[in-house]
């Protein structure tokens, strides 16, 4: 019995079902991506432990974060660019913010970005349950 040797082909790979699979993924995360600026971070802040609180009764500034996210300056209700207007106005001093548990997350980023742009440097950030 005499058995011919056949020529084995090598396997090859083929480009075009791999360029088809990223083709349609790039469609995928194009169409799923969402590009657009966020107004509002959800966002849910829980104590973990106890810190040491800052003294009350010092000469600094006091801010505080209410939880409709409205801001209180020294106990003065103030909007965000009267906020920032106070502060550019006056001496750089300790400041103080505070806010509860309850307050936005954004009204609380947006107090931190006035007090940077206003040349602060540091500041005591305390959250209240």
């Amino acid at each position: 019995m005499h058995i011919n040797e056949h020529s084995h082909r090598t396997p090859t790979i083929g480009l075009t079902p791999l360029i088809d699979v990223v083709f349609i993924l790039l469609i995928f995360f194009m169409l799923a991506t969402r590009f657009g600026a966020w107004q509002d971070l959800p966002m849910s802040v829980t104590a973990t432990e106890q810190t040491e609180a800052v003294d009350s009764d010092d000469e600094g500034r006091h801010i505080e974060v209410l939880p409709g996210g409205d801001v209180l300056l020294n106990d003065e209700r103030l909007s965000l660019a009267e906020l920032a207007q106070q502060l550019q106005n006056s001496p750089h001093r300790e400041t103080r913010v505070t806010a509860s548990d309850d307050a936005p997350v954004q009204a609380l980023l947006s107090v931190v970005d006035i007090l940077q742009a206003a040349g602060l440097q540091d500041a005591a950030l305390e959250l209240i349950e």
